[in-house]
């Protein structure tokens, strides 16, 4: 039976179900995007940071971030076969950039054109710059600022003592020490479903931005305490299998969905590299039952402190390249590091979990649903409580951060190098010029690559020419289904390099 109250639209559904929910009142209409022009005031200060003017009633003080691991792994689909991808994290390191004051994460880059900025300025605000484009009478690039749009919102937190969604606490969980790390870092691997990867045009792409989101989540945990908690990116699977996508009438269901994950996303540990959290983006619009009827207005669900167990998934929307998904990111993988929303009891399959019942919901903090300004970025004191003790009790197995000194058997060269870099190496002269994509041809092993080139007429900037160049493959590029260039052969892909 279908019903509508407010703005919600309802499918009744018998259920005995109880999910915690989130509501986030509505943007009452969207913003024209402003232009801008950045201008690099300061490019290192004495503490380091670099100083940017974004305009006249925003400038940034910005310090380097890092949240990429060293080696990300990358599976992904390429001419019909998945294939798996190792990636320098230092590439996107290298370029991004924080002002924790102000919760922005981009990544910045300068030249002799001018300052070009990319991603979150602060909670409602995003930026990129102008696909077409010319520079202004100061020599800056302009800019667009947009509004980054909160959809209304519910959340659903299932509980580690709920029933079949009980998690099988691990060997870790028995292993505990008082040698708390300073910092503890929690290793998480993201998988796009296909509607949200879709969108980029390059997987270096979606990972600058998955990478751009994790930190501005990182903006808000760098008040955990006793140990700091910081996430670092491990990898992306840019997913085509629907195999754990649970629809109801067409529609993701998130509470099935998140089970069926779950599994999916155990099947695969070793292939993710054996991280700490597995968190699903999509960009479909996610249903979940709220009072006794199916609504699109789901945004997110976790399970609470699934960090470091079976249970380690959790999945949200965001609308990709436009940065939505920020607060209902940060809020799932609070949960999983074992927060509950505030004011709510013990968590009672976590022993000793301390809950949230002194922290008032009205309070507005951000794992409460209520936003009443600058509380709803910053987690409680009972947050901080709850996420220190799960870290804490699953202990060192969950601590260990894996990315330092990893040896990494089975990789070859085609996995390695991007294709970006392997193309743009071929030319000599890389001025006014950007790589666009490549493709390998299976007969030759030939990597076959395409380049604009970025010339200036009458002052304005545009892309005009179209350069193609050819070279070798590596070996393990891809050449088919399955199939991989070896020795300038296209073959069936080792077994052990198989996702």
């Amino acid at each position: 039976m279908l019903r509508t109250y407010g703005n919600f639209t309802f499918w009744r559904m018998a259920t005995s179900t109880f999910l915690a929910l989130l509501v986030i009142l509505p943007i009452t209409g969207s913003q024209e995007p402003r232009l801008v022009y950045p201008m690099l005031l300061q490019e290192r200060s004495s503490d380091g940071r670099m100083v940017v003017r974004v305009h006249d009633d925003l400038t940034l003080n910005l310090r380097k971030a890092s949240v990429a691991a060293r080696r990300l792994r990358v599976l992904k689909h390429e001419r019909g076969q998945p294939v798996t991808v190792f990636y320098d994290g230092e590439s996107i390191n290298k370029d991004l950039y924080e002002d924790e004051i102000a919760l922005a994460t981009l990544t910045v880059t300068s030249n002799d054109s001018g300052v070009e900025m990319m991603g979150i300025l602060g909670p409602d605000h995003r930026i990129e710059p102008l696909s077409v484009r010319g520079k202004s009478d100061s020599g800056t690039i302009p800019h667009a600022i947009h509004k980054i749009e909160h959809k209304e919102m519910l959340d659903a937190a299932i509980s580690q003592a709920t029933g079949d969604d009980e998690a099988v606490l691990s060997e870790k969980a028995s292993s505990r020490s008082n040698a708390v790390p300073a910092v503890v870092k929690i290793e998480v691997y993201v998988v796009l479903h296909k509607s949200h990867h879709s969108h980029f045009s390059y997987y270096g792409h979606a990972l600058r931005y998955i990478c751009i989101l994790t930190n501005s989540a990182n903006l808000r945990l760098a008040s955990t305490y006793d140990p700091q908690i910081q996430l670092i990116v491990v990898g992306v699977e840019l997913s085509e299998d629907e195999s754990y996508v649970v629809r109801r009438n067409g529609t993701i269901h998130d509470r099935p969905t998140l089970g069926s994950f779950r599994d999916y996303a155990y099947n695969k540990k070793s292939v993710y590299g054996n991280p700490d959290i597995v968190y699903l983006m999509i960009k479909e619009d996610l249903h979940t039952v709220y009072m006794g009827y199916y609504t699109s207005a789901g945004l997110g669900i976790a399970y609470v402190a699934g960090v470091c167990e079976s249970t380690y998934v959790g999945l949200g929307e965001d609308e990709a390249g436009l940065f939505t998904g920020v607060h209902t990111y940060t809020h799932e993988l609070a949960h999983l590091l074992g927060a509950r929303h505030d004011e709510n009891d013990p968590d009672l399959g976590i022993p000793g979990h301390p809950g949230s019942k002194s922290c008032l919901w009205t309070d507005g903090f951000l794992m409460s649903y209520i936003n009443k300004g600058p509380n709803h970025q910053e987690f409680s004191t009972c947050s901080l409580q709850q996420m220190r003790h799960v870290i804490r009790y699953r202990g060192p197995k969950c601590w260990a951060h894996k990315d330092e000194g990893i040896a990494v058997r089975h990789v070859y060269p085609g996995m390695e190098v991007l294709m970006e870099n392997f193309c743009m190496h071929l030319l000599d002269d890389k001025s006014d010029v950007i790589f666009t994509m490549a493709e390998i041809i299976a007969t030759t092993c030939k990597v076959k690559c395409f380049y604009k080139n970025y010339s200036t007429n009458h002052g304005n900037h545009g892309y005009t020419e179209t350069i193609i160049r050819y070279d070798d493959a590596l070996d393990h590029m891809p050449c088919g289904t399955d199939k991989v260039c070896m020795q300038s052969v296209c073959k069936d892909q080792p077994y052990e390099t198989r996702p």
